[in-house]
């Protein structure tokens, strides 16, 4: 669970100064985009990602470290 950085979170969080506060609530400093999220997917579908099951992937900039 967190926040992917999307005109809606945009929205829902008051416009850039907003979002300013909640990255610099992110553990890693910035907000996750969707191609952040993209290439997590793709990393799973990939070969390399063979050996990996039954996981959850919390692409969150360290917000929940579970």
């Amino acid at each position: 669970q967190g926040p992917t950085d999307t005109h809606r979170v945009r929205d829902m969080n008051g416009g850039d100064s907003g979002v300013e506060a909640v990255r610099r609530a992110m553990p890693l400093g910035r907000i996750p985009t969707p191609l952040d999220v993209a290439r997590v997917g793709l990393f799973l579908l990939s070969d390399a990602a063979r050996e990996v099951t039954g996981q959850v992937v919390h692409v969150n900039g360290g917000l929940l470290m579970p």
